[in-house]
């Protein structure tokens, strides 16, 4: 996206702060020209990483919302989180519970609390879920990322 970008200003605003915070200290002229492309390449590389590695080991809903708004700006990527018989709650809702329940059994919880009893079929139920949140996703960041490059 960024390549394609005729402007800084189709960048996110998130990571257009960081960068301008970042160069108030440092070296403001390797923004001239189209220099701004490659320092907000560099600095999206370097917190993207760090992101990924804080964040998104527990890839909950607002864990994916934030980062989207951040790097694409997208405002709310959970609207497009819907389908037949699938509201956005009811897909929020599922998407955090199967969270937890990935962490009770990766960190061995002892929760009474938390139903670790997963049998085949809900693992199938649980990745068709995934498939389904993977496939809105994709659909709204391409749609997005054409609306923010026609401006």
């Amino acid at each position: 996206m960024l390549y394609n970008c005729e402007s800084y200003t189709q960048i996110s605003v998130g990571i257009r702060e960081e960068v301008g915070a970042k160069l108030i200290s440092g070296d403001v002229w390797s923004i001239a020209g189209d220099g701004w492309r490659k320092v907000i390449e560099e600095h999206v590389k370097e917190a993207f990483i760090n992101e990924i590695d804080e964040k998104f080991h527990t890839p909950r809903s607002y864990n994916v919302k934030l980062l989207l708004k951040k790097y694409l700006g997208i405002g709310d990527i959970t609207r497009a989180w819907y389908w037949q018989k699938m509201s956005t709650s009811q897909a929020v809702k599922k998407l955090n519970d199967m969270i937890t329940i990935r962490g009770g059994i990766a960190h061995r919880v002892k929760d009474p609390n938390l139903d670790i009893n997963i049998q085949k079929q809900h693992v199938i139920r649980y990745m068709k879920h995934i498939e389904t949140l993977v496939e809105k996703t994709e659909s709204a960041v391409q749609i997005h990322v054409k609306q923010t490059l026609k401006k």
